[in-house]
């Protein structure tokens, strides 16, 4: 795990939100931390999947959890990566957008 003032932050969204990931990005950047995104560290014709394991060795994830979210193959191979490290529930930062607002009120 990096230090608290160095983490390694992986950043899980729908492309569909890409809007709303490169605010989150740009904020992140403004304070002098660059997280681990698809679109920057995954390198042209990489396996998608190699990158996507990287999610389990980050210190935390950002998840821009979205209705696309919920509904990417991608997203939720993300998430049980996540889900099978430890202490997972320690290290997940959510980011709720309105349209899934949804699964709060199962």
């Amino acid at each position: 795990m990096a230090d608290n003032l160095n983490p390694n932050i992986f950043l899980s969204y729908s492309w569909a939100n890409a809007d709303i990931a490169d605010e989150i990005d740009d904020i992140f950047k403004g304070i002098g931390i660059q997280l681990i995104r698809d679109i920057r560290d995954a390198p042209y014709r990489a396996s998608i999947k190699d990158f996507m394991h990287q999610i389990g060795k980050s210190d935390f994830v950002l998840m821009v959890i979205s209705d696309e979210y919920l509904r990417s193959v991608n997203c939720m191979y993300e998430v049980i990566e996540l889900l099978n490290t430890h202490e997972f529930e320690k290290r997940i930062l959510p980011v709720i957008i309105d349209n899934a607002t949804h699964i709060l009120t199962l």
